[in-house]
């Protein structure tokens, strides 16, 4: 590439040669002018360079130009300090060789970093004035170092050159190295021409590094070629910002377009990947009616064959997939008010005529005037859940209007055995055993119905006066195998004192409603109780009565939160985990309230009802 760089610039080997003789005869003539020439242009060049990487930040995408010239200009500030150093200028008091040799180093330490750090900014941003006061003030500490005599010595006039000089030369050629393999390795960052040219001036750095290490004469030959090769290198790193800022601004632009290009086709395949394979349809529509975009598993749901099949036959969402056209309609007319909606169940048409319940969740996104733009949405089949819930309807429906006509027969048949067959005093209790036992399957069976009512609002209570006490004494009497089984006692308080029957605690309620609730927390408590303890309900009489359950025993961590909803249950082989639900929806549907409180080993239930009668 440097080869071809010469052939494109014909006159750069002719001014190489010129500007080497003229640097040499100068050097004969007057060395002093030669040093002064030489450090005057480098100075002047790298403050340019800052200027016009100073003013380019705007155009670049990044602030690799910004760092790599503020970096020339802390450089441009020890060679400036270097020159004045000199021997024949006396410029500074007890002024030696050691000064102007530890300012050099400085420079070239300050060169070594600015190369390694400036590639790390290829893709970052950095606050320009933050970067130039960080460069102000290690410029400053190490200036106040070496003025302070606490700067490693770098010349004596015993030994020469120190080690710490030659060490520090040998680091800096690495350092230097190590930034060309970095700006190869960021190749793709830079247009090559530049890369090139920065890169060449790296290596004439290094020359010149080396050159000063074998030869430390301020005269002679090695001192011309140290300064030309310290001269091009500054210029060709000037052509390098000059034309990345200035001069051929457009390669930025192209690189950046091209960086931004390789970016956006890297996300597109993550998109890609991300969407194809998930197991959900995606999907992108227009407010006319068409697909933009399907993922293979809404193809695959709809019954496409892929997802330009899809988006190429579907010509009206509403028309070709919606079986209700009126759903669609309203889900539109809902999207002109929200930007988002959840859960939204539509029967589609598949392509092969096939109907399939699937859920949704869709955004509208707009202009900034409002305007609908595209939906995003998400699509799952939901078959399964529905075929599930048809089953549960079936068998609610069994348990609610199948199993009542039996029930009632067998009831009948009972009264009939009675009258025809005239049992004994055995036979009558057990028909009469019989008879509760129906009469209590119809009352669940019922019950059934109602909460199946009152989870779709549909339930209307006929409410009447019931007594607490003479209700809990019944769900108490009807639990006796269960209370005879763990050997617990029960025990119902009335306003502070053990009750005796004599006084009554009116609500009013649905009484079949009521017993059902008093029945699932009684049982509730005595199944968590163990064994050998006492379940109380505490009455509370007055304007709004309230009645409290108590057993021994904690719920469990895992479940409080969640203790009154559907299906929870901990530890109970034959639990359902419907009791605490029911007992929570036959509160609601009077109005009551009902909370759960555990701590201390002790659970406690707490009703309160709306009014006494």
């Amino acid at each position: 590439m440097l080869v071809s760089w010469i052939r494109e610039h014909p006159f750069f080997l002719p001014f190489f040669c010129i500007l080497l003789a003229c640097l040499f005869l100068l050097s004969q003539f007057n060395n002093l002018l030669f040093t002064s020439m030489t450090e005057v242009f480098t100075v002047a060049v790298a403050s340019v360079i800052f200027i016009m990487a100073w003013n380019a930040r705007w155009r670049t995408g990044d602030h690799f130009l910004l760092v790599l010239g503020t970096g020339f200009l802390c450089f441009a500030y020890f060679d400036f300090l270097h020159y004045l150093a000199n021997e024949d200028m006396r410029v500074f008091q007890d002024q030696t060789i050691n000064l102007s040799y530890s300012l050099e180093i400085a420079g070239h330490y300050a060169l070594m970093t600015t190369f390694l750090t400036a590639p790390l900014f290829f893709s970052r941003r950095v606050k320009p004035w933050i970067l130039i006061l960080n460069v102000m003030g290690v410029t400053g500490l190490v200036t106040s170092l070496i003025f302070l005599n606490l700067f490693p010595v770098c010349f004596s006039a015993d030994q020469g050159t120190t080690l710490f000089a030659r060490l520090s030369e040998f680091a800096i050629c690495l350092g230097l190295t190590a930034a060309i393999v970095l700006l190869h390795r960021n190749r793709e960052q830079l247009d090559p021409s530049i890369r090139m040219l920065i890169q060449t001036s790296i290596g004439l750095i290094i020359l010149q590094e080396l050159i000063t290490g074998i030869s430390a004469a301020p005269s002679g030959p090695t001192a011309v070629i140290s300064s030309f090769f310290k001269i091009m290198s500054i210029y060709l790193l000037y052509k390098a910002v000059l034309e990345t800022g200035l001069r051929e601004p457009q390669r930025v632009l192209f690189m950046e377009l091209e960086r931004g290009r390789r970016l956006l086709m890297e996300a597109e395949k993550r998109f890609r990947t991300i969407t194809d394979g998930a197991p959900i349809g995606i999907f992108r529509s227009n407010p006319e009616g068409r697909y933009e975009y399907s993922n293979p598993r809404l193809a695959q749901i709809y019954g496409y064959d892929s997802p330009s099949d899809l988006m190429n036959s579907v010509t009206n969402i509403g028309q070709d997939i919606y079986v209700d056209l009126d759903r669609w309609r309203n889900m539109r007319k809902q999207l002109e008010d929200v930007d988002i909606l959840y859960d939204i169940e539509a029967l589609i048409r598949r392509k092969d005529g096939s109907t399939l319940w699937t859920s949704r969740d869709i955004r509208v996104h707009r202009d900034i005037k409002g305007r609908m733009l595209y939906y995003d949405g998400f699509v799952s089949d939901i078959s399964d859940q529905k075929k599930l819930e048809t089953l549960r309807e079936d068998v609610d429906r069994i348990l609610r209007h199948d199993l009542k006509a039996p029930l009632i027969s067998f009831s009948s048949g009972l009264g009939m055995v009675r009258a025809t067959c005239r049992p004994d005093h055995r036979g009558e209790l057990l028909i009469r055993e019989m008879e509760q036992s129906a009469m209590q399957m119809l009352g669940l069976i019922d019950l059934s119905m109602g909460l199946h009512k009152m989870e779709s609002g549909d339930y209307d209570l006929e409410t009447g006066p019931v007594n607490l006490i003479e209700m809990l004494r019944t769900v108490f009497s009807a639990h006796h195998s269960l209370i005879r089984g763990k050997n617990l006692n029960f025990e119902i308080i009335l306003n502070g004192v053990l009750d005796t029957g004599e006084h009554p605690c009116l609500i009013d309620s649905e009484a079949i409603l009521c017993h059902a609730l008093l029945s699932n927390l009684i049982r509730n408590a005595m199944e968590a109780s163990p064994e050998n303890e006492t379940v109380t309900a505490v009455l509370q009489s007055g304007e709004h009565p309230t009645l409290t359950v108590t057993n021994r025993g904690e719920v469990p961590l895992a479940i409080r939160d969640r203790f009154f909803e559907k299906y929870t249950t901990h530890g109970k082989p034959q639990g359902t985990g419907l009791g605490t639900y029911s007992a929570r929806l036959i509160a609601e549907t009077h109005g009551w309230s009902i909370a759960m409180h555990s701590d201390k080993g002790t659970t406690s239930v707490r009703v309160e009802f709306t009014s006494a009668v």
